[in-house]
């Protein structure tokens, strides 16, 4: 056969096997693409694997030496090549074909052209020419390198071995003790299939089967497998089978299994560490992961976490804690030096291990005093790459926030969010290398795979913002909204990073993405921050579309405005502003654009989301956006579009103010705080400007104040920076793609300092100072430029020679203004939790009182938009009458003598106040003072009381308790103040109840006080005491978790029929204590934890019912046998 090709086919030659000489010549009647050929009986048989028309292909034909066509076989494989008879049938070796068919070698009948149903596997991936011996078949395996010919038997069929299973985990097992396992092997030739031995790359592995082992065909056969660890580790080898199955002599098997003690036996990833260098100051810090590994087959008991020095301290689990057999838990180790000396001490790890009860592990570092000059580095922090993606990610930091204090160490920490779709939580109190509190990923599968960042474009800090407080912890969260194939608002918890609420859908990923969100205001007048979204339209034009406002605890949809327009519709810039429809409600201004379609300012009634007006002068979209305030009156919005156009809009008409165009995209857009003293903030400008700077914008006029020159044209990010330089005026932070980031004058513009990085500085922002002095310090996040970036995040040191800067009403120091500083002013007035005095003090009068609370709260619910300590608040406050004083008045507040049983009884004190309306309370906090002897307080309640809307904090303790309230409106009529609940001792007695510095708002109105006086005897169980009680009151049963018995008191105002019962959890009536008509009093009755035929009953959790009249209340108790 000659090479195929079109000027040279296929010949087929008749040769001299003496000579050599060609006797005779036949062309192919297929031209070419012959594989192999036989010749039987005066007839030629060969196969042809490929032709031009799928019909010619794959089959076996028989010529004539005339090279006529008799017949053709169609093939089982594809791509037949060589071709052998073997005296009755017809051999054939196919190879690889176009499709999935097996490749083997099929037996056909020459006669009828039929596969017989029989083959052998072949032995080559490369098969080609075939021929027959009259014993054995021989074949040719084609390959570039080491070519081979393979002999091979028919006749008695062949052997094939099948082990299903090819990995074997013995498990945990004791050291010294055999652990065993069954491997099955199939025999699926026609052939009786030999085992003859097992060989293992590792003696700890082993067989007991005997050998050889003989399968028949078509059976099985299993293999006793065994596995003896000589000490507590991870064993893994190889098994190789050997058998007689020609074309698999050998199998290999792999091998794992795990020596265990007997006992708990405690081990570590590592038995020492070196912290290296941390700073010292507030609070630097550093953390190691260090891994408690239980090697035992019984459960490890940690029972103490012990540092030698108070420097090193650790997080972990509840202790005690348990590990189970060959489990690892992973607790926290923190260095933080309070000196810069070198420190050396040890963790001892207290367990139930036997052989080692305490296990040591040595720790060091060195403390690095200050000072910090302007750009050291406390932190850094490389993005890691997204578990759930492709290794090539693009990790640039696109977001990067500063948030409260969630630790607990009074360091703000800080939040950032990636392209590779994270948003992470890190400590801003890090050194070295930050430490991760959390990671939330928007990329887990491909159905919700999506960034902060809009369709790439640049400034995505929009999308990301930081609520004071959503669940109530009064602890910052976080809500983003997403892009790509995720699409959805999340609202993250601040503390743990797990998800609050979320809107979006899980499958369907081309709805339209979320551009920004919005979490300054609330709208629902809960002083809950609510979240406002701005979302684009889907590939069709239509899917999201809109502005949404959810409510901020729990993501329900307050209300949704359609963007009902043709065409698309580019959702990139939202804010909440203040109220300009009268309503007393914030309202909405969002920015669509970019797309070339659908490009406006719309503002939207923040009640209901209808249109307000609509501002069409940006010439391609509103890309940024911000709120202006205008003294004495209603806010106005700053526009910018892609291409540089800033415009000043009316918040309550949507009329042009004035423009200013900066010459290039424009890429974020921040406020400066009034540098001129004309009331109004400065915006800066951070834009692809040809002419190279960051832009301060006079924000009444819009004129020019400043340029701050930059080295390259292409700015990303720019933030204001409380004042670093003693001028008494804000300056701020910028970087651009090349890498600097800028320390500029608020003033002037002028460069105090530039950094420089490897690439892109992407975003840039402040924190309140982590190391304790005066200055805020830098935050920079960094990204690669290419689509396969790195991303790195930097604290720098903002300096050292700051002057203070107070944030008034920020009393918990997290950079906001929220209903959690007035919790926290109302805390550290009664003396169970800290605030920041200065800031606090947002009277100015030197004094932190419940008033500076409720003024907090005023501003959080904008009945007022600044404080008295703001020397141009009188011309700022909305409603001056709120914080203008009334006229010197009087109030009395009195406390009633009254009665109570000894013997750990409870009674709820009423406060009685004389009638509060038009004196402008806003606020209480005093003292209760008795005998401990006799009584004790536990705590306040007001519902059902003047106070009952107010924000009121106390702490008990001997003697004493201490009440401080607040709250936005004023408190009207005359009445119970609120309740002090008591409970007795055992002693019997009296004691007079004392009013002590009580105080409305800051002295005004005065306080005329009463005191009153306790009696405390025993009246008896079950009957009424002589003073009836106010109201009804089901009291917690006292002790309680109890065993054997428990008391429960209840407070009957008026003449009832009254039951009291307890139930189960599942409703189910255990026991009858009360069921009888009563008297207005005070009662106590025992419950002995039994049923009402006198059994006792089991250990758990039961409800008690009073029902009295119309009142009914429950109760939950536990008794624990």
């Amino acid at each position: 056969m000659d090479l195929p090709s079109a000027e040279h086919p296929d010949k087929f030659y008749k040769v001299d096997p003496n000579t050599g000489t060609v006797l005779k010549t036949i062309p192919s009647p297929e031209n070419n693409y012959i594989g192999g050929m036989d010749y039987v009986d005066g007839y030629l048989w060969y196969s042809q694997y490929y032709a031009s028309q799928p019909s010619g292909r794959d089959v076996l034909i028989k010529m004539d030496t005339t090279g006529v066509t008799v017949d053709t076989i169609v093939t089982v494989g594809e791509q037949p090549m060589g071709v052998a008879f073997n005296g009755q049938f017809l051999w054939c070796a196919e190879d690889t074909g176009f499709g999935n068919t097996r490749q083997e070698i099929y037996e056909y009948d020459p006669v009828t052209g039929a596969y017989t149903g029989n083959f052998v596997r072949n032995p080559d991936n490369n098969p080609r020419d075939m021929a027959f011996d009259g014993q054995y078949f021989w074949l040719v395996g084609y390959h570039t390198t080491n070519s081979i010919i393979y002999q091979f038997d028919v006749s008695g069929g062949t052997p094939s071995i099948q082990v299903p299973v090819t990995s074997v985990n013995f498990g945990l097992t004791l050291i010294g003790q055999t652990s065993t396992a069954q491997l099955n092997v199939f025999n699926t030739g026609n052939a009786p299939l030999s085992i003859d031995s097992l060989h293992f790359s590792n003696n700890v592995f082993s067989s007991s089967t005997t050998f050889p082992v003989t399968i028949p065909p078509n059976d099985a056969a299993i293999l006793e497998l065994e596995f003896t660890p000589p000490a507590a580790d991870l064993y893994s080898g190889t098994m190789t089978i050997y058998c007689n199955d020609p074309l698999s002599p050998t199998v290999d098997v792999s091998l794992t299994g795990k020596g265990m003690y007997p006992d708990p036996t405690i081990s570590v990833t590592e038995t020492s560490h070196d912290f290296g260098d941390v700073w010292v100051a507030q609070n630097g810090l550093k953390s190691w992961r260090l891994g408690l590994i239980n090697q035992g087959l019984q459960n490890l008991e940690i029972s103490d976490l012990e540092t030698t020095l108070p420097v090193f301290y650790t997080t972990s689990p509840p202790l005690p804690f348990s590990i189970n057999p060959d489990d690892t838990v992973d607790i926290l180790v923190w260095f933080e030096p309070q000196d810069p000396i070198s420190y050396q001490g040890n963790l001892l790890i207290h367990s139930n291990d036997p052989q080692t009860p305490i296990l040591p592990v040595l720790l060091q570092g060195t403390g690095v005093g200050g000072p910090y000059n302007q750009g050291y580095q406390f932190w850094n922090y490389d993005v890691p790459l997204n578990p759930y993606r492709s290794s090539l990610q693009d990790k640039k930091v696109e977001g990067l926030k500063q948030m409260g204090d969630i630790n607990g160490d009074g360091v703000n920490d800080v939040v950032i969010s990636t392209i590779n779709y994270m948003t992470i939580a890190l400590n801003g109190a890090s050194s070295g290398v930050a430490d991760t509190f959390w990671v939330f990923n928007t990329g887990v599968d491909d159905n919700n795979t999506g960034s902060i960042s809009l369709n790439g474009m640049f400034s995505a800090q929009k999308a990301i913002q930081i609520a004071s407080d959503l669940n109530g912890d009064c602890k910052n969260d976080v809500v983003i909204g997403t892009n790509g194939g995720n699409e959805h608002v999340y609202a993250i918890d601040g503390v743990t990073g797990e998800e609050i609420w979320s809107f979006g859908d899980d499958i369907n990923y081309d709805l339209g993405g979320f551009g920004a969100v919005d979490v300054k205001r609330d709208f629902t007048g809960d002083l809950i921050p609510d979240v406002v979204a701005v979302s684009s339209s889907n590939s069709q034009f239509a899917g999201h579309k809109s502005v949404y406002l959810f409510d901020g605890t729990d993501g329900t949809m307050l209300w949704q405005h359609y963007i009902n327009v043709p065409g698309p519709a580019s959702g990139y810039s939202v804010v909440s502003i203040g109220d300009v429809t009268g309503d007393h409600i914030p309202d909405v201004v969002a920015g669509y654009g970019g797309d070339g379609s659908t490009q406006f300012a719309r503002g939207l009634n923040g009640a209901n989301g209808t249109l307000l007006w609509e501002f069409t002068g940006t010439t391609s979209g509103a890309k940024e956006m911000l709120e202006l305030p205008v003294p004495n009156e209603t806010p106005d919005v700053i526009v910018a579009d892609f291409w540089g156009d800033i415009f000043r809009v009316d918040g309550e008409t949507g009329n042009q103010i004035w423009n200013t165009d900066v010459f290039g995209g424009v890429i974020q857009m921040n406020r400066l705080p009034d540098i001129n003293g004309n009331g109004f903030d400065e915006i800066l400008i951070a834009s692809f400007s040809p002419t190279s700077q960051i832009f301060c914008l006079e924000g009444e006029t819009g004129s020019v104040l400043w340029g701050m020159p930059t080295a390259d044209y292409r700015s990303y990010g720019v933030a204001p920076l409380p004042d670093i330089t003693g001028d008494g005026i804000f300056d701020g932070i910028a970087g651009d793609q090349i890498g600097n980031a800028y320390l500029f004058s608020g003033a002037d513009g002028s460069i105090i300092q530039t950094f420089n990085f490897p690439y892109r500085v992407y975003t840039v922002n402040y924190i309140r100072s982590i190391d304790g002095n005066n200055s805020y310090d830098v935050l920079i996040g960094l990204g690669e430029v290419g689509a396969f970036g790195e991303g790195q995040a930097f604290c720098l040191s903002g300096g050292e020679g700051a002057p203070p800067y107070v944030y008034y009403g920020d009393a918990d120091g997290d950079v906001q203004i929220s209903q959690c500083d007035t919790r926290a002013v109302l805390k550290y007035l009664v003396g169970t939790g800290e605030a920041d005095p200065a800031a606090s003090d947002v009277t100015g009068n030197g004094d932190v009182s419940a008033y500076d609370g409720a003024l907090i709260l005023q501003r959080v619910a904008e009945i007022i938009t600044c404080f008295p300590i703001d020397p141009n608040c009188s011309t700022l406050v909305t409603n001056p009458q709120t914080i203008e004083q009334s006229p010197l008045q009087e109030v009395t507040v009195t406390v009633p003598d009254t009665i109570m049983q000894a013997d750990f009884d409870t009674l709820d004190l009423p406060i009685y106040v004389s009638d509060l309306t038009g004196e402008g309370v806003l606020s209480f906090d005093f003292s209760l003072a008795f005998d401990s002897t006799f009584v004790t307080a536990t705590g306040v309640e007001i519902v059902g009381t003047i106070a009952e809307p107010m924000y009121i904090e106390n702490k008990s303790e001997p003697g004493r308790i201490h009440i401080a309230a607040a709250w936005k409106d004023t408190l009207d009529g005359s009445g119970v103040l609120l309740y002090i609940r008591l409970v007795s001792g055992t002693s019997v007695g009296g004691t007079p109840l004392t009013l002590e510095n009580f105080r409305f708002n800051e002295g005004t109105p005065m306080a005329i006080t009463q005191n009153g006086f306790l009696q405390v005897g025993y009246l008896g169980t079950g009957e009424g005491q002589p003073d009836a009680p106010l109201r009804f009151a089901l009291h917690q049963n006292y002790p309680n978790p109890f065993n054997p018995v428990t008391k429960i008191s209840y407070q009957i105002a008026r003449t009832e029929w009254v039951t009291l019962k307890v139930y189960d959890l599942l409703g189910q009536e255990i026991k009858t204590l009360v069921n009888e008509q009563k008297a207005a009093g005070n009662y106590r009755v025992q419950w002995d934890g039994t049923n009402n035929v006198g059994t006792p009953v089991a250990s758990g959790v039961y409800i008690y019912r009073l029902k009295a009249g119309n009142f009914e209340q429950t109760r939950k108790m536990v008794l624990l046998r």
